[in-house]
């Protein structure tokens, strides 16, 4: 008999057709409903157009309406025509709000909604963002507008996921009096440098702070391919004694790449400036980077000697016991190449 039972509440479960957005709406308070009959028509939107759902049916609807016991607990309009918060505002029993995509340039109207827990309001025209006084938000998105700044956000106590990708941010020192914050996205802004706090898991790409520094105009990678096509006429002479050290060397003709070897190599590679000039042609020098990776580079032209500053090569091309600068010529052969090491 139990079992009859069951089956026949099964069966009557299963023919139950889900309540239409009218049948949903006449449960409303006289107020409440001529409230969202309003915001359908600010947004463009027929009542016929909008699902309801339970609270948690929200997220998977993007146009959808939550109601209980009279009141509206949950809306999303995805996307929207919606200009003003004015007509949303009077839903004051609103848990879950998303207005994404619409036109929404001030967001003041929400302030001190008590019951919001999350706020989505991406996708919109929002310059300043002037939102207090909303105990129970936890949850927070206002990414994809023109926001530059955060001032506006105060008294928030529970926000603990807040993005603002995709502005215009210059600043974001405002989220530091935020307590619960943990999950902060600040990806493509223009922050040149950015708020932290221990507790933050935080995305932060596509700000100049975060981008690498502009390698230098001297710097490259690695060091050309050996080539020794011509080298003619070489002369070298230097010394070292102590923490000096001296070299110079010429060549008459030079064309191609290669390391020239000058001291045996003991300890750490020296810091050392090298000149280079050039009669003919034009021919560029290298040394290691002084810190890092990577290389610095010098050109020479005739009447234009070049100078650079860095740390001696430690045998990159099979002289393992020598420290040694490297030559390369450029377009062609350079005459009349000189070379000066100093520390």
């Amino acid at each position: 008999m139990m079992r009859g039972g069951l089956l026949v509440a099964l069966l009557a479960l299963a023919g139950c057709k889900p309540a239409t957005i009218e049948e949903e709406t006449m449960k409303l308070e006289a107020a409440e409903r001529s409230a969202l009959e309003a915001v359908f028509a600010a947004a463009g939107v027929r009542a016929e157009e909008v699902r309801p759902v339970g609270e948690l049916g929200i997220v998977k609807n993007a146009r959808s309406v939550a109601i209980e016991g009279g009141r509206v607990v949950g809306l999303r309009l995805e996307p929207s025509s919606i200009a003003s918060l004015h007509e949303v505002a009077k839903l004051g029993a609103l848990r879950i709000l998303v207005l994404a995509g619409g036109r929404i340039a001030d967001a003041s109207p929400l302030a001190g909604h008590r019951e919001l827990r999350t706020l989505g309001l991406a996708g919109n025209a929002l310059e300043k963002i002037a939102l207090a006084g909303l105990p129970r938000l936890e949850q927070l998105d206002v990414s994809r507008n023109r926001l530059r700044t955060l001032d506006g956000l105060a008294d928030l106590p529970a926000l603990e996921k807040f993005d603002a990708s995709g502005n215009r941010l210059v600043d974001a020192g405002a989220l530091a009096a935020l307590p619960s914050l943990r999950e902060v996205d600040l990806a493509k802004n223009q922050l040149a440098t950015l708020p932290r706090a221990p507790q933050w898991k935080l995305s932060a790409d596509g700000n100049p702070a975060t981008a690498p520094a502009p390698a230098a105009a001297n710097h490259v990678e690695r060091l050309p391919k050996v080539s020794r096509k011509k080298l003619l006429g070489a002369s070298h002479r230097g010394s070292q004694h102590g923490g000096r050290l001296g070299f110079e060397g010429r060549y008459e003709t030079f064309e191609g790449a290669a390391p020239v070897p000058l001291v045996d190599s003991q300890g750490t590679p020296s810091d050392v400036t090298l000149e280079v000039s050039v009669e003919g042609g034009a021919v560029r020098g290298y040394l290691a980077e002084e810190k890092g990776d990577g290389y610095r580079l010098v050109e020479a032209a005739p009447g234009a000697p070049g100078r650079v500053a860095g740390r001696l090569l430690l045998g990159a091309y099979g002289h393992d016991r020598k420290f040694e600068i490297f030559l390369e010529s450029v377009g062609g052969p350079a005459r009349g190449v000189a070379y000066r090491v100093t520390r």
